[in-house]
């Protein structure tokens, strides 16, 4: 029951996450925070051993050094970086391909989507289509949900999907 409510807390932490930065392009420190303090007690309660906690320790530390060099390079939010390395503590080394991957392959498609809105914003110029402010805008693009989306796809692929039976 420990693990259900762990997996739980953790799946709405991180959309939470991924939501607020869609919304207002930020990412709350008090919410990776809360991610990262409120897996040690849950992981324990659910019956996690300590060599796999320390993995999962050691994961989340890699994640935060590498998240923080993508950071000073310019290609993630602090925040970004911050989500990514308190859901890498989360789901762990065996999670870890699955987490990695699919934040990728969501960006990417956002990534197509942005270089063709100059295209699309012409086409609409062209048909005289009203787009309002949605066409003056240039797209940012948000990390924060395709990273929540890794992390709960992933989260079966992690201990706790073994734990919880799926």
């Amino acid at each position: 029951m420990t693990g259900f409510l762990a997996a739980t807390c953790f799946s709405l932490l991180v959309i939470l996450a991924g939501v607020g930065d869609v919304l207002s392009r930020r990412i709350p420190n008090w919410l990776c925070l809360l991610l990262a303090i409120g897996f040690l007690p849950l992981a324990l309660a659910s019956g996690m051993s300590w060599p796999v906690i320390l993995t999962s320790a050691a994961v989340g530390v890699s994640l935060l050094l590498a998240g923080f060099i993508l950071f000073s390079l310019g290609f993630l939010g602090g925040g970004d970086a911050k989500l990514i390395a308190s859901a890498g503590l989360w789901l762990g080394l065996s999670g870890l391909p699955h987490f990695l991957s699919i934040p990728v392959l969501v960006g990417a498609g956002i990534a197509l989507i942005m270089v063709a809105w100059p295209y699309l914003a012409l086409e609409a110029e062209i048909r005289n289509i009203r787009l309002g402010r949605l066409g003056a805008q240039k797209p940012t693009m948000p990390y924060g949900y395709s990273i929540a989306a890794g992390a709960v796809l992933s989260l079966p692929h992690s201990w706790w999907g073994a734990a919880l039976g799926a």
